[in-house]
């Protein structure tokens, strides 16, 4: 008897110790969450690049074609220089119509640095978005990766997973970046797909224009940009990918 007493007792602690572990891992990520939100709120407020409405980049940030320059008024590049001075890794915002997607991106010395660090550099699941170290931080390199988490709570690139709806696909096509120094580009969108960290596109030679070209298949486009997120939870390990490409002219 008494051992079974000893026996019950002990699973008794056992289980109440799981569920305090448990709650308090919830509490953590539902925190973690939270100030990532807050932060990128904040830095949507300091870019000042968005209407209120959520809608496209405002018309100061718009390229006017002149001998291929982008003119603009000088005082619309002060957001970028700001955001540029909160982080110096900072290479510009990510805007995809339809999605949630609407952040700035950063590039690391590594692929590592900002999968748990947001743009302010805090320790945070979230992370950031942020750019292959191995690319262009200008965007010009012939296929350019951004990476982000697949946030439970939508945030991130989590809402890439909309793209697997055809429909939803086929209905929105525009990436557009607006770099840290003021260039305006927009992508379209033409192929998202489920896949696994062994997919080709992985070790494809990125820096090879004609390469690439053959990858995708399409010659009308010069650059190729990969937005490359998890299938499943950012807090879940798991060698399954999600990845959606587009293209520039």
């Amino acid at each position: 008897m008494n051992i079974r007493r000893f026996i019950f007792a002990a699973l008794y602690v056992l289980g109440f110790a799981i569920i305090v572990f448990a709650s308090y891992q919830l509490i953590t990520i539902l925190g973690e969450e939270r100030v990532a939100r807050s932060e990128y709120s904040e830095l949507r407020e300091v870019a000042a690049m968005f209407p209120n409405d959520g809608s496209a980049f405002t018309e100061e940030l718009t390229a006017t074609a002149e001998d291929d320059a982008f003119d603009k008024p000088v005082d619309s590049l002060e957001p970028l220089m700001r955001l540029a001075e909160l982080n110096p890794d900072f290479v510009g915002w990510i805007e995809i119509f339809g999605t949630l997607v609407d952040y700035p991106i950063v590039q690391g010395s590594d692929n590592s640095f900002y999968l748990r660090r947001t743009f302010l550099c805090e320790r945070n699941r979230a992370g950031s978005v942020f750019m292959d170290f191995r690319a262009e931080p200008d965007f010009h390199t012939p296929l350019t990766f951004l990476y982000g988490h697949n946030m439970r709570d939508d945030s991130m690139f989590s809402t890439l997973m909309w793209f697997q709806d055809k429909a939803f696909l086929d209905s929105n096509t525009e990436i557009r970046i607006i770099t840290a120094t003021g260039e305006l580009l927009t992508y379209e969108i033409i192929s998202a797909w489920s896949t696994d960290v062994w997919d080709e596109i992985y070790s494809l030679d990125f820096q090879s224009a004609s390469a690439v070209s053959d990858f995708f298949g399409h010659g009308e486009f010069e650059h190729f940009l990969a937005l490359s997120t998890c299938l499943t939870s950012a807090r879940q390990s798991s060698d399954e990918r999600f990845v959606v490409v587009a293209g520039r002219r």
